[in-house]
């Protein structure tokens, strides 16, 4: 059997991790990697007697040699290389943005100070507290 597809997920979801298919209330397998259904397992093992399959590096998946591709420099499959492509666009934010993050807190926490000084000074000087006399 080979992990691809969907990640398990720690909610209590069972989700086939080849196919991505629901399987709460259907006939599924569990083994270390998680959930697969029925179909996918032996989908897996008819495959894995094949011998002109290649075996993805990354998740195990014995596919056809038009199944892998390079992906900065790996030897992947299809599927992998585009989950690599799509956690490529949630990169961690460099490690200085907390900081830059936190100066612009306090910039408009002064702003608002400052615009509530004046604000209470325009009120009193509508009221006629200060100012003219």
């Amino acid at each position: 059997m080979v992990a691809s597809g969907p990640e398990p997920s720690t909610t209590g979801e069972k989700i086939c991790r080849s196919c991505g298919k629901d399987l709460k209330g259907h006939r599924r397998l569990k083994d270390s990697r998680g959930y697969i259904c029925v179909k996918c397992a032996e989908a897996e093992n008819a495959a894995s007697d094949d011998p002109t399959l290649i075996p993805c590096p990354e998740c195990g998946r014995k596919l056809r040699s038009e199944g892998i591709t390079t992906y900065n420099g790996s030897v992947m499959c299809k599927r992998c290389a585009a989950e690599m492509k799509e956690l490529k666009k949630y990169k961690a934010p460099p490690p200085g943005a907390a900081i830059h993050a936190e100066a612009q807190k306090q910039s408009v926490v002064r702003l608002v100070v400052f615009g509530g000084v004046l604000l209470v000074i325009i009120a009193l000087a509508y009221f006629g507290i200060i100012g003219q006399r």
